[in-house]
């Protein structure tokens, strides 16, 4: 399942509404709340909002943690969160190392 309370987090990040999103991927305010409490949506759909928002759509799907807000960063807050992703980027590369390797085997 994918994790779309995030499309509300960025759309408060960015200052934009979800009426505001809705209107810029055909959509209504209400089918935008309801994909998130149902926390699913068709792939193309996912996209759009992807785009509007100016992520991938891959976020939605990678280990969620939340954004900070812009006035609590700090260097170290910082540090933290590229630690962090550093580390879930090692995680994913031995994912696909591991998958690499038995493709290799057949």
């Amino acid at each position: 399942m994918a994790n779309l309370g995030l499309i509300k987090e960025l759309c408060e990040q960015s200052g934009m509404t979800i009426r505001s999103l809705a209107s810029k991927v055909d959509l209504t305010d209400t089918s935008i709340h309801q994909m998130i409490r149902n926390g699913a949506t068709n792939t193309s759909t996912l996209e759009k909002i992807a785009e509007v928002l100016g992520v991938s759509a891959g976020v939605f799907f990678d280990e969620y943690s939340p954004l900070p807000k812009k006035e609590d960063l700090t260097n170290d807050s910082f540090l933290t969160i590229i630690a962090e992703k550093d580390r879930q980027i090692a995680e994913k590369d031995a994912q696909i190392k591991r998958l690499f390797d038995l493709l290799e085997k057949k």
